[in-house]
């Protein structure tokens, strides 16, 4: 990882591989390159964020942060670290919900194939709601084995 001199302070050298905790709880982001994990985990730890708070939250999805935010109350983000770290940890549910999402849409692709081997475009487009030729589009992709496995809440 690059620094920024006379920049903002931020680490300039972070081993992922070194601390197994933040690459289990960012497991959601193993599809993207080291440099761009590197930078999460360096962000989060210059702002003073430990791989547990960051699973807190992912475990429930954000709804903490949401309900605070939604209270209306003057200095919300304080009891969360200030409005940084909540910055941080809000992008992050983002970033496990893209995730999600993507998964989700593999998950339909590869059922399309399949429904497309039996029907047609129309029946299937018909069964779906979708236009017949947005099926197509739909089918392609695949699922891959670098998707979690499991949400962050689910019981295992």
């Amino acid at each position: 990882m690059t620094c920024n001199p006379g920049g903002d302070i931020i680490p300039c050298s972070i081993d992922v591989h070194a601390d197994p905790e933040w690459l289990r709880v960012l497991a959601h982001r193993r599809r993207e390159p080291v440099a761009v994990l590197e930078a999460a985990v360096g962000r989060f730890q210059a702002a003073g964020v430990t791989p547990e708070i960051v699973e807190s939250h992912l475990h429930d999805a954000g709804d903490r942060l949401y309900a605070a935010a939604a209270s209306g109350r003057a200095s919300w983000a304080a009891e969360f670290g200030g409005e940084r770290v909540v910055a941080l940890i809000a992008a992050e549910v983002s970033a496990l919900a893209s995730h999600l999402v993507t998964r989700a849409a593999s998950i339909r692709a590869a059922s399309i194939e399949v429904l497309l081997e039996e029907y047609s475009a129309v029946t299937v487009a018909s069964s779906l709601g979708v236009a017949r030729q947005k099926v197509y589009e739909l089918a392609k992709g695949k699922v891959g084995t670098d998707f979690i496995k499991t949400t962050p809440w689910s019981s295992k």
